[in-house]
């Protein structure tokens, strides 16, 4: 891996859908006969990256974040995937109080295997940045470069161990202390690029924010 940008939001609230005319048509990926996990990808040139957008928990595979993304992509040439885990949006699954998380886990490997070809860039938003973590170990020699966004590590592990809070800026779902602790423990050798939006919120949704992203990713593509 070339290099690893993690761009930090603090806080954070629900998006809004968000409708453009860059979202391509919605598949459905058969992981078993009551599993599986709906995507939209757009094609690029076959010479260029693919970017993956990795969703944050029981995000749809369209938001504010990912719509950016897709005409990022088309403008620039790139293909581009947003998908929705197991029971989220479109995706057929079990009820998500009896999906366990390494569901989750495989849908984030086998959009990989069958939906890309070649060197990618993840793009990930908190439950999606440990997704798209994982993913990276797995794909070591594809993923050149990952966008983390207000990341949320093992973020289950509160609601069943009692632990010290951290004081943050303005993120309450995960503080941007740890990350900074997480992220170089996870890729020690790996490039990082920490971006902190003081008074910023936890889904990165405002406009000043998406730019921010955007800028990010055209930044990280012309170092590789």
């Amino acid at each position: 891996m070339n290099r690893l940008t993690y761009a930090i939001l603090a806080g954070g609230r629900c998006a809004r859908p968000y409708c453009t005319r860059a979202q391509p048509v919605t598949k459905i990926l058969r992981i078993s006969v009551d599993r599986g996990v709906s995507y939209s990808k757009l094609e690029g040139a076959p010479d260029k990256y693919t970017v993956v957008y990795h969703p944050g928990f029981l995000s749809c595979k369209w938001g504010q974040k990912s719509t950016m993304l897709a005409e990022f992509c088309r403008e620039k040439r790139l293909s581009f995937l947003t998908y929705e885990y197991e029971g989220v949006g479109e995706s057929p699954g079990l009820s998500l109080d009896k999906t366990p998380f390494h569901n989750w886990v495989e849908d984030a490997k086998l959009i990989m295997e069958n939906c890309t070809e070649g060197p990618v860039i993840f793009v990930a938003s908190s439950m999606g940045t440990w997704l798209s973590t994982l993913g990276a170990q797995d794909f070591f020699d594809r993923v050149k470069g990952i966008i983390l966004v207000g990341g949320a590590f093992n973020f289950l592990y509160k609601y069943y161990v009692q632990f010290q809070k951290f004081a943050s800026s303005e993120d309450m779902e995960m503080p941007y202390q740890q990350m900074m602790q997480d992220i170089p423990m996870v890729f020690p050798e790996a490039k990082i690029d920490f971006y902190l939006r003081r008074n910023g919120y936890h889904r990165m949704a405002e406009p000043e924010d998406l730019q921010l992203l955007r800028n990010t990713l055209e930044e990280l593509i012309r170092s590789l």
